[in-house]
């Protein structure tokens, strides 16, 4: 995003709005509830598809199937 860029919520879903890094949003996703399980799962594929989520991570197998199965 850049710099001067503030968001606005326009729809009263949103608590807060808070710039961090990716891995510090994936470190909350791995230790803490504060985002919606939906949520979650957005930022868990965005993990996976930029690399901060990689195989030598323990969750990593049971991320990437859970994420990718194939729809019944």
């Amino acid at each position: 995003m850049p710099a001067d860029f503030t968001p606005r919520n326009t729809d009263g879903e949103i608590v807060q709005f808070q710039m961090m890094p990716a891995a510090q949003v994936v470190e909350r996703v791995r230790t803490t509830e504060d985002f919606k399980f939906n949520v979650n799962l957005v930022i868990l594929d965005f993990a996976l598809r930029h690399g901060l989520l990689t195989p030598d991570d323990l969750e990593y197998l049971d991320v990437a199937t859970g994420l990718y199965r194939p729809v019944d």
